[in-house]
């Protein structure tokens, strides 16, 4: 991968490497925990070592692209992204909860919307959002509509627009 490290307030974004796995689990089980205690629906945990296969399978794949936020050493966020087409897919965002509302998830959002638009990516979808998610918010922020169980965006677009002639529902 040749994505290049880039720096938002004082942390590095990077290419997640092997040595970040047990961070990344660590901000999994954050995750699960925290959305459990917003919507109140328990999610699906996995074991630890579940989650790290699954992490490692995601850094071996080169149709993947897997950042990690950096702060002095210290992994306190990530993304994962992919193309399938002309469409890029956004797995998840995840910044631990003492880094949150300091601009970090939107250097993680910017990075992999600038390598999946380089990737010739016209459109973005993260799928599998609930509207009770507490994340919906922070995408619409950022330009996403929400639509069923979707969250889109047109890369082609600026501002907060309607995908295909799609209005948020």
């Amino acid at each position: 991968m040749s994505h290049k490290a880039t720096a938002t307030c004082g942390t590095t974004i990077r290419p997640a490497t092997s040595g970040d796995i047990d961070a990344i689990v660590d901000l999994c089980e954050e995750f699960n925990a925290y959305i459990a205690g917003i919507t109140g629906r328990s999610t699906r945990a996995a074991n630890r070592s579940a989650l790290a296969g699954n992490v490692e399978r995601g850094l071996q794949d080169p149709g993947k692209l897997f950042l990690v936020a950096d702060q002095a050493g210290r992994v306190c966020g990530y993304i994962t992204g992919g193309v399938v087409g002309s469409l890029g897919q956004i797995g998840i965002v995840m910044v631990t909860a003492s880094a949150r509302r300091t601009g970090l998830g939107r250097g993680l959002l910017d990075a992999v919307e600038a390598w999946l638009s380089q990737r010739g990516c016209t459109r973005i979808e993260l799928v599998g959002i609930l509207p009770e998610n507490p994340t919906v918010g922070f995408y619409r922020r950022h330009g996403y509509v929400l639509h069923g169980g979707t969250m889109k965006k047109d890369l082609r677009a600026t501002g907060q627009q309607s995908i295909s002639g799609l209005q948020e529902r």
